[in-house]
């Protein structure tokens, strides 16, 4: 399952894809800057911190004065690639569908690379 929240957080709004990964405790989530649904294609993407499994259903005010999230897809994700610097899946969401990899071209030095939509991987 993955999940797409438009985060309206203090420093402004961003997008966090979350995606649910066999053997994972926690969620693999992005910071997107761009919103994947209005500007598809490449978008930058931020790896930060894993997000717990009920982030696949929540919506609503955060703790912490860390603003609010509205869920705008959600949906099945086949992983086919799950490694340090790569997630390859394909999508079954709403609005979501096709391939998408986002790829951080050196993990071990910065956790910014690229979330790229296909429509076939």
């Amino acid at each position: 399952m993955f999940v797409l929240l438009e985060h309206d957080a203090p420093d402004g709004v961003h997008w966090d894809f979350i995606i649910e990964v066999p053997g994972c405790e926690h969620l693999p989530t992005w910071r997107l800057l761009n919103n994947p649904l209005a500007a598809p294609g490449e978008n930058p993407a931020e790896r930060i911190a894993d997000h717990p499994p009920h982030f696949l259903e929540y919506e609503g005010a955060l703790r912490a004065g860390l603003g609010s999230v509205r869920r705008l897809d959600r949906g099945e994700a086949e992983i086919t690639e799950f490694a340090a610097g790569v997630l390859r899946a394909k999508l079954f969401g709403e609005s979501l569908r096709g391939g998408v990899e986002i790829l951080i071209p050196d993990a071990s030095q910065t956790n910014r690379g690229v979330f790229k939509q296909r429509e076939h991987l």
